[in-house]
């Protein structure tokens, strides 16, 4: 492993050509991504109520049709009909437009002499007022037309556009939406036109869509630039972490179209994300970068250092995101499994890019003459304000714990106040013209949300019953009853009118025999019957327009349907509510759900690969916490402010907590790194929030304003993820930089690299007693867990007369035993020896010098050691506790034989 990160120190710029070929390469392809606005992203793949949908689709047609809205005075004025024939004659030309009903292409029904006749219920336009009048008579004396194709007060007409069937990318292609609108506009006043529908709301989607990767790609490009200028202010610092960051955004576009894939709903946030996120591992790289570029060194060798102290915590930094991220991969929405995908395939990029690019660059370049202030010294205002955080914090710890008790407590409180709800109509601006134009429609015609109400008898000829027509019947005038429901529309009403135009006098709607019923049927044309009955009339459809948009109202009102319909049907048949409003309210809802309880299997996943890399259940424990807070806080500031947990917002709690992860890992293994150092605990945090710190805050700058930059968004749902996932990361930096000091106040921590690179020399359970009976890498936790300090000839280890509970295990050179008086050397030291045993159990002043004769490296171990050792591995404590027994029984052993053959009244010295 250590080879492959030395390729790009021995062959920078091989390693640079290659990376930028490659680059290239997916560059080439990333210039033709597409927006796909589809829904379907948004849908099970898999999922059996969408194949029931696309089965009903089959039979009774697509209920995705387009609405232009016609408002005036009076829409029966000759002029305004000959507008409304005029535009609908022409959006007829429109490719891929199969059918458009309207006031003037409307089909009636009328009897003669000759007998039934159905067709164009207008023969030619109305020239005079009186005929106006007939015509508007004839129109709103039949239920079928009203709030269909005209408002009952006369001021309101809808033009239903009916297209073949294609996919939502050919419709886009065909530009058929911007063709309606260019049409509407030739149109001249008074009249106002409005123009709604799936079709449409697909194509603005897809402009807005377009204009929103525009926007964040620039703005969160500016951003990283910005950060970067702030942390390091020079151009190396700003345009090397840069250099990986777009990489990583053009490898993954590239990727994107290589496998077909299209910018959706689900990856919008993909491009910002990417250079947020990935911007954290450029940073922590650089910030080693200039604490190693001492003067005297070689780019080469800073460069080495560099990577050597960080690629372990920024791998695992990195693989804690991932993880977040890969937790997305499973979900059933395609449109989700492709954004938590590709941001698997986009961080692990920028993360190789920055184990190749970094370093490779930065062995080219000289070694900077100036060291930017973002390293800490005494002289850096933010290293100075979190170093007094992180006293703050250790002095002030049960404070500082009692405070956030208090938040998740309130959290909590709110969290129960959440409400899951999905309006997809909802997701535009309500000024938006889309919002606008639906409202005015639905406000004044029938709502444009159409849902399916469809009666299954599952044998030909079963729903023409008359059994099942009278069930129909009543099923459908409760429908009409319900909050939201503008209209219904069934094969019922065409039974009636019919029965009307044949018996003027008739006094039910009903049918009163079943020979009437196939009767009439017989004389329908099939075209007129297919979006409401099957050609085998083994189904029926009820065609419900409302305004219902939100998931909690559709669920509502599909429970209400399936209730009413178990109590009212004969038990062969089956009533089932579906459509494009049902599927993706229920999925959006169970994915809403599906993700925040998912997120224990996440936790779980962290939590192991914490405890692996500190060595410790505890600590692995500890390092969670400051990350399930902000998602704690994060919920409960839902429900308090009242945004729903919805397909966009049920994500950021996976996401922030495998983004957040990152600076804990690093926190920590900078106060790991700085108690070795110091040896004290309060110290070692100070040190490390002053150094470590500095990087979490530049990186929770750039995370919480890139997500802010994501509340610009012409979607609702994506502002709001934006919103709460920049306030997640204020929330996450401050949590990290209070609550994580005052978890490790009373904590040692130890990393798996320490016990990696930790060197004891050949079999060190052989050669040093203390460490008898263990294994190898149980010698090292040992090391770990106490202090290692270094020592240069004529340094010494400890003074005559000192007071200090410390037992010292030397682990290499050789220190000399010297008495007080006349320096005499009393004894050598070597490797394994064991130093001031008595003082550490007895706590009596040393009676002896303790000088290095060699450069030697020893352990310190002290009281709270002890304590430590045997609190966290109780095992491995019994063993040394055994071997520190044997120490003291052989040191008596050696020290009373040595008195026995000592003249009497000779001088005593020992080594304590």
């Amino acid at each position: 492993m250590s080879r492959l990160f030395a390729i790009p120190l021995r062959a920078p710029r091989l390693t640079l050509a290659v990376m930028l070929a490659l680059t290239a390469f997916f560059g080439f392809f990333a210039r033709a991504i597409r927006v796909d606005s589809s829904m379907d992203d948004l849908l099970p793949a898999n999922d059996p109520d969408k194949h029931y949908h696309d089965s009903v689709k089959a039979d009774f047609g697509d209920d995705e049709i387009a609405v232009i809205g016609v408002f005036a005075d009076d829409v029966f004025a000759p002029t305004t009909l000959a507008k409304i024939d005029t535009l609908s004659q022409r959006l007829a030309q429109i490719e891929a437009v199969r059918e458009v009903v309207s006031l003037t292409t409307v089909k009636g029904i009328t009897m003669s002499d000759s007998g039934l006749s159905a067709g164009r219920l207008m023969s030619q336009l109305p020239r005079t007022p009186a005929q106006a009048a007939e015509l508007r008579a004839a129109v709103l004396a039949n239920p079928l037309y009203l709030k269909n194709i005209v408002s009952p007060d006369g001021r309101a007409a809808g033009i239903t556009v009916v297209f073949e069937s294609m996919t939502d990318e050919l419709f886009l292609a065909r530009g058929i939406e911007p063709q309606m609108r260019a049409l509407r506009a030739e149109l001249p006043g008074p009249e106002q036109f409005a123009l709604t529908g799936i079709p449409t709301i697909k194509a603005n989607g897809a402009r807005l869509m377009e204009s929103d990767t525009r926007t964040f790609t620039a703005l969160s490009l500016l951003l990283v630039v910005v950060v970067l200028s702030l942390a390091f202010r020079t151009p190396r610092g700003v345009l090397i972490p840069l250099s990986t960051v777009i990489i990583g955004v053009v490898w993954t576009s590239g990727l994107m179209v290589l496998l077909g894939t299209s910018i959706n709903m689900g990856t919008l946030v993909l491009n910002p994300l990417l250079m947020v996120i990935g911007i954290a591992s450029g940073i922590h790289l650089i910030s080693e970068y200039y604490a190693e570029a001492q003067p005297g060194r070689t780019a080469q060798v800073v460069v080495a250092q560099t990577m050597a102290r960080v690629r372990l915590p920024v791998a695992i930094a990195a693989a804690t995101t991932l993880i977040g991220f890969g937790t997305l991969v499973f979900t059933p929405i395609r449109g989700v499994r492709e954004f938590g995908a590709y941001s698997v395939f986009g961080i692990t990029v920028i993360v190789l890019a920055a184990f190749t690019v970094v370093p490779a660059l930065l062995v080219l370049l000289p070694l900077p003459r100036a060291i930017p202030a973002h390293r800490e010294d005494d002289g850096n205002r933010l290293a100075s304000l979190l170093r007094r955080i992180g006293a703050f914090s250790v002095r002030h710890s049960r404070a500082v714990l009692l405070a956030n008790a208090i938040v998740i407590g309130i959290s909590l409180w709110g969290i129960g106040r959440i409400r899951v709800e999905t309006d997809y109509l909802g997701f535009f601006h309500p000024q938006s013209r889309i919002r606008t134009d639906n409202a005015l429609i639905a406000g004044r015609l029938a709502g444009t949300q159409p849902i399916s109400v469809v009666i299954d008898g599952h044998a030909p000829q079963a729903v023409t019953r008359l059994d099942v027509l009278a069930a129909m019947h009543e099923l459908q005038q409760f429908i009409e009853r319900q909050p939201g429901v503008d209209k219904t529309m069934s094969v019922l009403d065409y039974l009636a009118l019919v029965r009307r135009a044949l018996q003027a006098d008739a006094l039910t709607a009903l049918p009163d025999s079943q020979s009437e019923v196939d009767q009439i049927l017989m004389l329908a044309e099939a075209d007129d019957l297919r979006p409401v009955l099957s050609s085998d009339a083994s189904r029926a459809n009820i065609i419900v327009r409302t305004k219902l948009s939100g998931s909690a109202d559709v669920r509502e009102f599909v429970a209400g349907v399936r209730a009413f319909a178990a109590e009212h049907f004969p038990g062969r048949i089956t009533v089932r509510p579906t459509g494009t409003a049902v599927l993706l309210n229920q999925s959006a809802d169970a994915l809403a759900w599906g993700q925040v309880t998912g997120l224990w299997q996440e936790l779980v996943v962290l939590f192991a690969l914490l405890a692996l890399m500190f060595l410790s259940l505890r600590v692995g424990l500890l390092a969670l916490i400051p990350n399930i807070v902000p998602t704690v806080v994060l919920f409960g500031l839902m429900g308090w402010s009242g945004i729903s947990l919805n397909i966009s917002t049920s994500m950021i709690a996976a996401i922030a907590i495998g983004v957040a992860i990152d600076d804990t890992i690093h926190l920590l293994s900078a106060f790991n790194e700085a108690l070795r150092r110091t040896g004290s605990q309060e110290q070692a945090i100070i040190a490390a929030m002053g150094s470590a710190g500095q990087a979490a805050f530049f990186i929770a700058l750039a995370l919480s304003a890139g997500f802010f930059i994501v509340c610009l968004s012409n979607f609702q749902p994506v502002m709001h993820f934006g919103l709460l996932a920049g306030a997640t990361m204020i929330i996450a930096l401050a949590v990290e930089l209070f609550l994580t000091p005052a978890l490790l106040t009373t904590t040692k921590i130890i990393t798996l690299w320490d016990l990696l690179f930790l060197k004891l020399g050949p079999e060190p359970q052989r050669q040093i007693p203390l460490f008898a009976g263990l294994r190898p890498f149980q010698a090292k936790l040992v090391v770990l867990m106490g202090h290692l300090e270094s020592a240069a000839r004529g340094a010494f280890i400890t003074r005559r007369g000192e007071l200090k509970p410390e037992l010292y295990v030397l682990l290499s050179g050789c220190a000399e035993v010297r008495s007080g008086n006349d320096r005499r050397v009393i004894r050598s030291l070597g490797r394994g020896e064991v130093i001031g045993e008595m003082g550490l159990v007895r706590q009596r002043p040393r009676s002896a010098d303790v000088v290095v004769a060699d450069d030697l490296e020893y352990l310190v171990l002290d009281q709270r050691f002890l304590q430590r050792l045997r609190r966290r591995y109780p095992r491995i404590a019994a063993t040394v506790f055994f071997n520190l027994t044997r120490i003291l029984s052989d040191r008596l052993e050696n020290t009373t034989a040595a008195l026995a053959r000592r003249p009497a009244g000779s001088a005593r010295a020992g080594t304590d």
